[in-house]
């Protein structure tokens, strides 16, 4: 009873606006992006089509919050996919691309194949 408990709990955290406001992630090499809306997560590559992945409540580390580092075991198309979106210490995740520094890192794990990028609100 506890575990169904504490997944409503997340659940409900994930959609409230104050603690889950859009998260936009981007890549480079390949160019990529990764949106999460509430309780909505689309993908999508240069050259290929938007896709939703399946939502799910993210998994947090132990006695951190939702902003330290979270975690998404998703699916896309029944193949798993783990997204791992970390605070960047000082704003300094970079895209590679400019100056421009943002304040999450992302990690996108497709079976054998990795990316990353950042992230910002």
């Amino acid at each position: 009873m506890k575990h169904l408990i504490c997944a409503g709990l997340l659940i409900v955290t994930l959609a409230h606006p104050s603690t889950a406001q859009t998260l936009t992630c981007t890549g480079t090499e390949p160019f990529w992006s990764l949106t999460f809306d509430k309780a909505k997560i689309t993908f999508s590559e240069a050259g290929g089509a938007t896709r939703a992945l399946t939502s799910v409540a993210p998994l947090t580390a132990q006695n951190r919050n939702a902003d330290t580092v979270r975690v998404y075991q998703t699916s896309d198309k029944g193949k798993p996919v783990e997204i791992v979106i970390r605070a960047a210490d000082g704003n300094s995740c970079s895209d590679g691309m400019g100056d421009t520094k943002y304040p999450y890192s992302a990690v996108i794990i497709r079976g054998k194949n990795v990316i990353d990028g950042c992230c910002k609100k």
